[in-house]
């Protein structure tokens, strides 16, 4: 017997409404957050912008004033006479070094992070960076070049002074370790060793910074350029001044080589 659907008869089944498409539901994703990808949007337009500001290489004029192969640490003069100009080695494999020619220095550096990944090389006088994505600063002019890490601290610094050239910095071995070289307010360096995963916050803020950040707005402003400079060049030398290094470099990436040469 058929059912009787005389009551409700005025009652109608609603519409279904329409499967909505990938492209409308990517259309009302965008819509309903906007403000969230304007600011992301707004993010890397402002890692874009500083990035693309910054070189990635440059070259470094060193004068032809020198006539001996000095590396200083602050007014502390290390003489390198070395084969190769090597002060410092990782393994045999120099990190830090420099050459006499022409009454010119050419500085040689390697610079890692603590994982040993390479960031930059200075290969006479000429800087390169490999890794300019690794949250890297920069700042340089024609004679000086700084460069900070992710958190703000400076791991290289290299001005020349025409009869020298000073240098700071933290340099990591490949398997970890590292020596941090920085500079005290009366230009006297002091040495410190990090085991491999050691990380010290305090040894690593130790280097001051000379130059003006963020370099995108003070690009070449190195206020401490002329200070340290003053302290460097007041220190009465001769070509006889500072520690000789002469028949084999400086193995840094063993912790007992580098006891022998603390600079007092």
């Amino acid at each position: 017997m058929p059912k009787n659907n005389t009551g409700n008869k005025n009652l109608q089944k609603a519409p279904s409404s329409p499967k909505m498409g990938f492209g409308e539901k990517i259309i009302l994703h965008i819509k309903s957050n906007i403000y969230n990808i304007l600011g992301v949007v707004g993010v890397l337009f402002t890692i874009i912008t500083y990035t693309s500001n910054e070189k990635t290489y440059g070259i470094l004029s060193s004068c032809n004033k020198a006539r001996v192969p000095f590396i200083s640490f602050g007014w502390n003069r290390f003489r390198i006479e070395t084969k190769n100009g090597a002060l410092f080695v990782d393994e045999g494999k120099p990190i830090l070094g420099v050459i006499l020619k022409d009454g010119k220095l050419f500085v040689n550096a390697i610079l890692r992070n603590k994982d040993g990944v390479l960031l930059a090389e200075i290969k006479n006088n000429e800087w390169s960076f490999t890794n300019p994505g690794m949250g890297l600063q920069k700042n340089y002019n024609d004679n000086a070049i700084e460069v900070k890490d992710f958190y703000g601290n400076v791991i290289l610094q290299i001005m020349y002074l025409g009869d020298t050239v000073h240098i700071a910095g933290v340099f990591y071995c490949r398997a970890g370790q590292a020596l941090i070289i920085s500079i005290d307010e009366e230009g006297a360096a002091s040495f410190d060793k990090l085991k491999k995963g050691e990380l010290d916050y305090k040894k690593l803020s130790k280097i001051i910074p000379i130059f003006t950040y963020p370099a995108v707005a003070h690009q070449g402003e190195c206020p401490g350029c002329e200070s340290l400079e003053k302290l460097i060049s007041e220190r009465e030398v001769n070509d006889s001044t500072g520690y000789l290094v002469r028949e084999s470099p400086i193995e840094i990436c063993n912790i007992q080589s580098f006891k022998d040469v603390q600079v007092k």
